[in-house]
């Protein structure tokens, strides 16, 4: 269809999709200790560093989300799926980071957000589109994340 910005969204985006990876490994391997107690002191103090971390995990994670959504959302299939790929690899890299970082803290972390990654996708997909997507998807980061294979799977199917 002439006019139509999907290839070139989508071309865009596989491009960035390598350093937008790096970047969510990046942003999972600092070294970081948590220094803000103070506004979770009613909660256990081990709960506090625990939770402080997935807060800025989720937060790292955020803008990636948005993105991905947003393009389910416009019908920018391929470019949508390429981001969750994105994300899937990044966070699967990242779950072998030393114990030091925020991973340390919180080690389910990168699996959990992975699989919540794939059924945002297929929510903000629509109904047409979502089995198509399932099966790309589902195909495609098996081959990124093989240890996840059962888990994805799971959320993509548990995702309708």
């Amino acid at each position: 269809m002439a006019g139509d910005p999907q290839p070139t969204i989508s071309r865009t985006v596989i491009w960035s999709t390598p350093s937008s990876a790096a970047r969510l490994t990046h942003v999972c391997r600092k070294e970081w200790k948590p220094t803000s107690q103070a506004a979770l002191a009613p909660l256990p103090s081990t709960c506090v560093p625990v939770l402080a971390t997935w807060q800025l995990l989720e937060e790292a994670v955020e803008d990636f989300l948005a993105d991905m959504k947003r393009r389910a959302e416009l019908g920018l299939t391929d470019a949508a799926i390429t981001m969750c790929r994105g994300m899937v690899a990044g966070l699967y890299r990242a779950r072998s980071t030393a114990s030091d970082g925020p991973l340390g803290w919180a080690p389910d972390f990168p699996a959990e957000e992975a699989g919540h990654a794939v059924a945002e996708l297929l929510r903000a997909s629509s109904d047409q589109s979502r089995r198509t997507i399932r099966a790309r998807l589902v195909d495609a980061i098996v081959a990124d994340a093989p240890d996840w294979r059962e888990m994805l799977t799971r959320a993509a199917s548990e995702e309708r």
